[in-house]
């Protein structure tokens, strides 16, 4: 049951996030390319690691050999250069990413928030005067402002989960690529 009432409230959230679709569009798309960018700036560090040593260690695991033998040069200084001359600039443009992130994962529910409170307004100026003398003062003013700002803190809190697992999926998907077993003990004992 409880599992059904997260998968309810996940729908909710994404249905008032869908409201403003462009900007759940770029929130979407800056949360993907700062976890793959995340995953890009791992994986340049194998080339850093080979380049300590004379053996390919990571030459047979599918994404890190393909990026060593991507940097791979005669001179191992010349391969940790740019190795860590691209890892320098992904960092930057992951920071980028996830400023993005962070500000259209504020600004999005802000705009729901103003849109709600706008409607609840609308909708107290059309009622009958009689419902607001019933009413108490405090409980329509937390109508007003209240209700949506909690409304904003949860699709915050959802918009900050969903980026956050899009990073444990990428994690997850460079675990599996080194080795899957240990991917599968991990998550068990993680989940233990």
């Amino acid at each position: 049951k409880k599992i059904k009432n997260y998968i309810n409230f996940s729908k909710r959230c994404l249905n008032l996030l869908m409201t403003n679709r462009v900007d759940f569009f770029i929130l979407l798309t800056l949360s993907l390319l700062a976890a793959l960018t995340e995953g890009l700036g791992i994986s340049l560090i194998a080339p850093i690691l080979e380049s300590q040593g004379s053996e390919r260690i990571f030459a047979n695991i599918p994404i890190f050999g393909k990026v060593t033998s991507f940097l791979a040069f005669d001179d191992a200084n010349e391969s940790l250069r740019w190795a860590a001359g691209l890892l320098f600039a992904i960092l930057l443009f992951r920071g980028l990413l996830q400023y993005g992130v962070s500000i259209f994962s504020t600004i999005v529910p802000l705009k729901i928030q103003r849109r709600l409170i706008k409607e609840i307004y609308e909708g107290i100026l059309e009622v009958e005067i009689s419902f607001i003398d019933k009413k108490e003062s405090g409980e329509i003013i937390a109508g007003i402002k209240d209700l949506p700002a909690r409304v904003t803190t949860l699709l915050t809190a959802f918009s900050n989960l969903m980026w956050n697992s899009l990073l444990i999926i990428t994690y997850l998907i460079l675990m599996a690529a080194i080795s899957w077993k240990l991917t599968i003990i991990s998550i068990v004992v993680l989940g233990a």
